[in-house]
């Protein structure tokens, strides 16, 4: 068995050569899925190809930048225990590790970038609605992180009409589960504090 989190990304990531080095020494390999069902890699055939023969199984920079993204709402998931464990569900932690995944992507197709900031966009969905990027009035933040500003710059400057906004917005999501009083009490992370009462950005 091996580990969940890394394994199914590593045999992924590996080259045709490196694979079938891999399949001269293991027939089949099984691990458990993080909603408990066994994933399983059988070695394809051996054909005339060239296997790799380096000392050791070696990944080049992409294929280890590939593993780091593929770990990274696993990353997230440590800091959320560490940070604000009361947006962490008891149970049912497949279903949020893709939830996980899924606004990561969001997060990236905005250009939010650099662990703080991909951090803070997560506990915003979590506390402030999936789909709260989408409001109009974070156009202007979204313009300005593609431009490179970071995220947490760009929360200083919003509005107490904003923040309003988006919790009216969240009030209006059926069968949410959290709520901003989850948001003002969770995101004082790192010693941020919002000068209004209540913390809400990281």
């Amino acid at each position: 068995m091996g580990d969940t989190r890394v394994l199914p990304s590593l045999l992924a990531t590996l080259s045709e050569a490196q694979t079938r080095r891999a399949a001269q020494a293991i027939g089949q390999w099984q691990w458990f899925n993080r909603d408990g069902t066994i994933g399983n890699w059988l070695a394809p055939a051996l054909d005339d190809g060239v296997a790799d023969t380096a000392d050791h199984l070696e990944l080049d920079a992409l294929q280890f930048a590939s593993l780091l993204d593929a770990a990274e709402a696993d990353g997230i998931f440590a800091q959320l225990l560490e940070t604000v464990s009361q947006l962490v569900p008891r149970t049912g932690r497949a279903l949020f590790h893709r939830q996980l995944q899924r606004t990561l992507e969001i997060a990236t197709g905005l250009h939010v970038a650099g662990n703080p900031d991909r951090l803070q966009f997560v506990v915003l969905s979590l506390t402030c609605g999936e789909y709260f990027y989408k409001h109009p009035d974070l156009a202007d933040t979204w313009q300005a992180v593609a431009q490179g500003t970071s995220l947490a710059a760009t929360m200083k400057n919003w509005s107490d009409d904003l923040w309003n906004a988006l919790e009216t917005a969240l009030n209006e999501t059926p069968h949410y589960p959290y709520s901003l009083r989850a948001c003002a009490a969770g995101l004082a992370i790192g010693g941020l504090q919002r000068q209004r009462a209540g913390a809400r950005e990281l």
